[in-house]
């Protein structure tokens, strides 16, 4: 019995030894980048499970490096950890929330999905292209994977004659955007800090091109912010007058648009919508419907409230997709002012299972399906879900996990830092009008982008951050 005791416990040490043997001929943490590359294009084709399964093995390939030392990730993670008590602040808000959601389970379960993951996910690609020699490529291979998110957009359109295309994958349309947003930011931090200059308006034009081929309302706003943000992030002579002059001349382009517009299709006419909109905001959320046809169609599925009346208002009909979400955020506004600290359950496709009980019928949003339920599962406005969710103290946070970055790459004034500015500045401009954020495969995509960005010029701008 001792004898086959010692014999197993040579075999454990030898197998012990063959596997360190084996960790020390692994390329660390070269490997552990290129599988989050991988995960970060399998997010864009396959999903968010199929995503984290690379990027599980890369931390565990980072874990398992023969210099890997623990006390090491606190100093690493140092420059980001306002951002890291951000997330914290946000995570303990949802969970405080569990006390007043719908369903403890299920918000539990977005817990997870949606703050644990992603902020586990960014502090990994941080931690990783940030030791790594050659951060850089797997920075250019991400790039990569956004321009052929982009090339099969266009690819998609052409061969389908879609006007809402979708290039790789099984996603919903609008939050298909964040895929596209990094090429034009890309093709802006091209033009104004390297040499390319044929080659960035090259990618602009073909960044262009695939959101206009998905054809979301919200990527126009994206791309005027963002502009605007390339304007104002570099350090140039004149500055001053140059961005007064730009901004006189955008706002007489935007008026000129504005007009132009009145002679589109009305879900492009927002000379009529700005016109009527203050007519439309001066009542409650449920009485809006009087400015929707469908609210006096023969549908069977899209009702609205009683207080929305029985024919359509006589002076105007108002365009529906951007009526309802106009009563959907005054809906939101009105509950947060009732009680502004409360968070009331994590998570933006809950919102409609977790409005109050004593919220008053004049304070719902007018459309509602056949069996009184609420038409729509979010707001369309994550930034204010965020405090309709929890509370102010919560969507606060929320913000900071966006503003810091922005804060951090202003201040770099670089290359990356430009790229980074760009992208937070659209997806922060198109979570105004839906929820993009609330896929997980967006999200640990938009996370992972965060994390892998701003190690690289962390590294190459220490003293700015």
């Amino acid at each position: 019995m001792r004898n086959q005791g010692r014999k197993n416990e040579r075999e454990r040490r030898e197998r012990r030894a063959e596997m360190r043997e084996l960790i020390h001929r692994i390329p660390q943490p070269s490997s552990s980048i290129a599988l989050l590359v991988m995960g970060l294009l399998y997010f864009g084709i396959w999903g968010a499970k199929a995503g984290m399964i690379p990027c599980i093995v890369a931390s565990v390939l980072f874990v398992c490096t023969p210099d890997f030392r623990a006390k090491q990730i606190l100093t690493a993670l140092y420059p980001i950890r306002w951002w890291i008590f951000a997330n914290l602040g946000l995570i303990a808000m949802a969970l405080l929330s569990l006390f007043f959601c719908f369903d403890i389970h299920k918000t539990l379960r977005a817990i997870a999905e949606f703050l644990l993951a992603p902020f586990a996910i960014c502090v990994v690609f941080f931690l990783l292209f940030r030791s790594a020699k050659d951060g850089i490529l797997g920075i250019k291979a991400i790039f990569a994977i956004f321009i052929l998110h982009s090339l099969c957009t266009i690819g998609v359109y052409l061969h389908s004659g879609d006007p809402r295309s979708v290039g790789i994958g099984d996603h919903s349309i609008i939050p298909y955007v964040l895929f596209l947003l990094p090429s034009f930011a890309l093709s802006l931090a091209l033009l104004l800090y390297t040499r390319h200059k044929l080659a960035s308006l090259a990618l602009m034009i073909l960044s262009l091109f695939a959101l206009y081929a998905n054809g979301t309302r919200a990527s126009i706003l994206s791309v005027a912010v963002m502009s605007l943000g390339a304007i104002i992030y570099p350090r140039y002579k004149h500055k001053k007058p140059i961005l007064a002059l730009t901004l006189i001349l955008g706002v007489i382009l935007s008026w000129a648009l504005i007009e132009w517009s009145g002679s589109l299709k009305e879900r492009f006419n927002f000379k009529q919508m700005i016109e009527r909109v203050g007519v439309v905001w001066g009542y409650t959320p449920a009485q809006m419907g009087r400015f929707d046809t469908l609210c006096f169609g023969k549908s069977k599925y899209f009702l609205c409230r009683e207080e929305s009346g029985e024919r359509l208002d006589p002076r105007f009909s108002f365009e529906s997709s951007a009526l309802q979400r106009i009563a959907l955020n005054k809906s939101a506004l009105e509950i947060i002012k009732s009680n502004p600290l409360i968070p009331r359950g994590y998570y933006s496709r809950y919102w409609d299972v977790n409005i109050p009980s004593n919220t008053p019928s004049t304070n719902l949003p007018y459309p509602m399906t056949q069996n009184h339920r609420h038409f729509y599962e979010h707001i369309h406005n994550e930034i204010l879900s965020s405090f309709f969710e929890l509370g102010l103290i919560g969507g606060f946070c929320y913000l900071l996990t966006f503003l810091l970055p922005i804060l951090w790459s202003f201040r770099a004034r670089n290359f990356y830092g430009l790229f980074l500015f760009c992208v937070i500045l659209g997806v922060m401009a198109m979570s105004c009008f839906d929820s993009i954020l609330s896929y997980p495969q967006i999200k640990l995509t938009f996370y992972a982008l965060i994390g892998a960005i701003l190690s690289v010029f962390w590294r190459e701008n220490e003293n700015h951050l």
